[in-house]
This record gives C-alpha cells, structure tokens and sequence, in this order.
C-alpha cells in the first residue's frame, strides 16, 4: 500500500508514515510563533494558553 502523507495521516496509518521520508509536520506557534499569523491563515481562532509555558512536561 502506497498512501499520501494526507491519506496516511487522515487514516492514522502509522506504518504507512513512517515509509515517507522526513514526514515531520509541526508547529511553533504556541512557543513563541505568531498566533494572529496562524489564526489569519487558518480561520481559526486559536485561544491563548491560560498560564505561561515552563517547559514541555508543565
């Protein structure tokens, strides 16, 4: 089976994303990217952390 990065990810076909290369798709934007820029592109509204961020295990 051959699936697209999308079809892999809409299926949750772990061993099929693992077979893409460097299928590594993230965002900084609640560590330091900007909010209003991904809320704009995406037309969503993104609600702001209710505490600031310490680090990733807080």
């Amino acid at each position: 089976m051959s699936l697209s990065f999308t079809e892999a990810l809409h299926l949750n076909a772990l061993d099929e994303l693992k077979r893409i290369p460097k299928s590594d798709l993230h965002s900084h934007a609640g560590r330091g990217g900007n909010i209003s820029y991904i809320e704009a592109w995406s037309g969503t509204k993104i609600e702001p952390p209710g505490r600031p961020n310490r680090g990733i295990g807080t």
